[in-house]
């Protein structure tokens, strides 16, 4: 851990002295995969945020394509606005937690009010139950001039119907430890067919961001 750091550390320093643009990918741990990725979760320390979240997943031979943008006042004070594509049809579910009180809609209707999350959206992307450490990297590269670390995490399994698969996620961490996108994907090794795949990208500090609610 303590040498996977001065690596970081010692990366940065040559980036942001302009002597390198990229840096070697060097293998680390899934411990400090896990623990990067915790940490740089806009939850975490963060308010103000934005998230827009795609993803193509199928079910039962069918494509759902769902669209999720998601905005952070706080903790306690966010909306999702989620919208769910399968078969030429659209459903839009909507919701907001205004301090532990929620209110939600679908379709455009009326806004319900509840004591606890009440969206009906599609939900969003879950890693796959899995055995087995996976192989964990980070690199350094140069984005917009400035030095971003990019995490990625491979891991082969079988799921509970025997059926081989490929499991990748990568996520890109600020120089301040924001998480600024994410990439993450399930494929059948045989064909590479992708079943589900999922990309998120992050917005920061929204000072003009404010939440009304929508009844009384």
């Amino acid at each position: 851990m303590a040498r996977t750091a001065f690596f970081l550390l010692l990366v940065y320093i040559l980036l942001a002295f302009g002597q390198i643009v990229a840096a070697q990918v060097k293998a680390i741990d899934r411990d400090m995969f896990s623990d990067v990725y915790r940490r740089s979760d806009p939850m975490v320390g963060h308010v103000s945020w934005r998230s827009t979240s795609e993803e193509i997943r199928i079910v039962q031979g069918k494509k759902i394509l769902a669209t999720i943008v998601t905005e952070n006042v706080s903790n306690d004070t966010w909306r999702e606005k989620a919208t769910a594509v399968s078969d030429g049809k659209e459903k839009v579910s909507e919701s907001i937690n205004l301090k532990g009180t929620f209110f939600c809609r679908t379709d455009a209707g009326q806004w319900k009010k509840a004591s606890f999350n009440c969206s009906s959206g599609p939900g969003r992307f879950v890693p796959p139950d899995y055995e087995g450490t996976g192989n964990a990297s980070v690199e350094v590269l140069m984005v917009d001039g400035m030095p971003v670390q990019l995490f990625n995490f491979h891991v082969r399994y079988k799921d509970a119907d025997g059926a081989e698969k490929s499991y990748q996620r990568k996520f890109w961490v600020s120089a301040q430890g924001r998480r600024l996108k994410e990439q993450a994907s399930i494929a059948l090794t045989g064909t590479n067919e992708i079943v589900d795949s999922f990309t998120e990208t992050f917005e920061y500090d929204l000072r003009d961001l404010k939440i009304a609610r929508p009844i009384k």
